[in-house]
């Protein structure tokens, strides 16, 4: 009844966009066609969902530039169709080794649905300023990067 997508990141990320500056660009344009094909798949599920009245989640880093394809941006488009921003250090994200062990994780998340609650729901929000966490634990923010992203991609 519900479907929930979190489609490989890998080549729509921040930092896979810095780093391919560096790499073979014919490789980068092949790692494309796949993440494309992939995101036009999921895309494609949620669709069937929508049409059939049941649920869909899907799940990307707030800045991902997937959400600039068109498959997503034609979904958005839809009648009951919404997206909202969530900062996961509100849903006790934290950084799982080395210095900042233990701070939370700011990571801006998207979600789009067609579930309104589920959008509600899911819409927490960091209001902290200058690096401290608004969340319960409080404190500085860890930083997102290397390692600390890789392990960020797991949910709480």
């Amino acid at each position: 009844m519900v479907l929930i997508g979190s489609p490989m990141c890998t080549a729509w990320c921040t930092w896979q966009r810095s780093n391919n500056l560096r790499r073979d660009p014919e490789l980068v344009a092949k790692e494309m066609v796949k993440a494309r094909v992939h995101l036009d798949f999921v895309m494609s599920l949620y669709r069937g969902q929508l049409e059939e009245g049941r649920l869909f989640i899907h799940e990307r880093p707030l800045d991902a530039a997937s959400w600039m394809e068109g498959c997503g941006t034609k979904l958005l488009a839809c009648k009951d169709v919404g997206r909202v921003r969530a900062d996961q250090c509100q849903s006790n994200l934290e950084v799982m080794h080395g210095r900042d062990k233990g701070r939370s994780l700011k990571k801006a998340t998207g979600f789009m649905s067609n579930g309104p609650t589920v959008l509600e729901a899911l819409s927490h929000v960091c209001t902290g300023r200058n690096g401290i966490c608004s969340s319960r634990k409080g404190g500085l923010h860890g930083l997102c990067s290397g390692k600390v992203a890789s392990e960020a991609a797991r949910y709480t």
